[in-house]
């Protein structure tokens, strides 16, 4: 009986191992949707995207997020939940 215990108990701690990492999978596709959306609005009201972006691919930074930010379309920059 005891054994059987331990098993169901070592099985129930494997499908429950990390649930930390899922909130923060939901948080980073929120933000994805977030920044899709910003980045709609930014094309629509200026008929371009941010030249921000192409800084984004060169230096590796989150320009992108910084200049929808300064330009009033996001709230607040995007940061990966680590």
């Amino acid at each position: 009986v005891i054994s059987i215990i331990t098993l169901l108990s070592g099985v129930l701690m494997l499908a429950f191992h990390d649930p930390k990492k899922g909130a923060r999978d939901v948080r980073r596709i929120t933000d994805v949707k977030e920044l899709a959306k910003a980045l709609s609005l930014y094309e629509a009201e200026n008929r371009s995207y941010p030249a921000a972006a192409a800084l984004m691919a060169i230096t590796g930074t989150d320009t992108l997020s910084q200049a929808l930010t300064g330009s009033g379309v996001l709230q607040k920059p995007i940061i990966d939940p680590l």
